[in-house]
């Protein structure tokens, strides 16, 4: 399983949301090794819960990667890798743990890397970045302060936000435009991508013209590795919300 759709209804309106797996060990971007992103996105996960539906209305399914020959080739650690996705009417929630299940600690990124599908980047406005430090990858990782109270994308755009705790809201998603609330939990970082017309161009498994119609606002711990104790669980989650 490389990526998944969801469409979350609000007033007839269908959102679309593109999830790859999450980017997830040791190196959030390039890494030397093994693939972009790590291993986990291009992984054969196990189905530990079928899909069930809960007391409150929604459903829930839990997927789980764990160590095995293959990964340890690349990244000698033992661990399991559990993905919840929850999903109510209105609302998504995704929620990660990651338990080091071997005998000594290490140290992991990860990310959930996710698309909006959009009708005109344009229109987008992103919320709850004003003031932040980011790391600028356009600029050579140049450290900078976000000065918009809105964040709109015009350009080739590649930033990772540092201690972006507040609620971002994304408006102007879907196909009546809708907006979407991003809340994150233990997750302290969030990246902003679009690769624009050059940069899309350059990419064999993105289409030229596909750029001007999405955006990725991304939950992750990717400016610094979060450090796993022997025996120890990490947990991390966002809710996505229809306004």
């Amino acid at each position: 399983m490389s990526s998944f759709c969801i469409w979350l209804h609000s007033g007839g309106c269908i959102l679309l949301l593109e999830y790859w797996l999450l980017c997830f060990i040791a190196q959030f971007g390039s890494w030397e090794l093994g693939p972009q992103h790590g291993f986990a996105r291009i992984s054969q996960w196990q189905l530990l819960q079928e899909p069930t539906k809960n007391d409150n209305g929604s459903v829930s399914a839990v997927f789980r990667l764990s160590d095995n020959e293959g990964t340890r080739k690349m990244w000698d650690c033992k661990f399991d890798l559990d993905y919840c996705i929850t999903l109510w009417k209105h609302s998504l929630q995704l929620s990660l743990k990651v338990h080091n299940t071997g005998n000594r600690s290490f140290v992991f990124t990860t990310l959930l890397h996710t698309y909006f599908r959009l009708l005109k980047i344009a229109d987008v406005t992103i919320s709850g970045l004003s003031n932040l430090e980011y790391i600028d990858k356009v600029a050579n990782g140049e450290r900078k302060q976000e000065q918009s109270a809105l964040l709109t994308v015009n350009g080739f755009t590649d930033r990772v936000y540092l201690k972006a705790s507040l609620p971002h809201d994304i408006t102007n998603v879907g196909c009546n435009q809708k907006t979407l609330r991003l809340t994150k939990e233990n997750f302290p970082d969030t990246v902003v991508w679009n690769p624009w017309a050059e940069k899309a161009a350059a990419m064999s498994d993105f289409g030229n013209d596909e750029y001007p119609n999405m955006v990725c606002v991304e939950a992750g711990y990717v400016s610094e590795g979060v450090n796993l104790p022997a025996g120890e669980v990490f947990q991390a989650s966002q809710l996505l919300e229809v306004l």
